[in-house]
């Protein structure tokens, strides 16, 4: 079976930094995005996993711009 990585502090900051270049985004959209991500955590108790931590950051991101 095929197993994920766990995702390292380096792989969370790379992915977010290409993004936040790519998509030229300000430090108010991370802390937006942050806050929607928290609540979406919290309101249906999805935790952030190694399968869906990168959908969950990048919608969060995409509601916040």
């Amino acid at each position: 079976m095929w197993r994920l990585q766990v995702p390292t502090s380096t792989m969370i900051y790379d992915f977010m930094k290409a993004l936040f270049t790519r998509a030229k985004l300000t430090a108010e959209s991370g802390i937006i995005s942050l806050v929607y991500v928290e609540r979406l955590m919290e309101s249906t108790r999805v935790g952030l996993r190694a399968h869906n931590w990168r959908p969950i950051v990048l919608c969060g991101l995409l509601l916040a711009r």
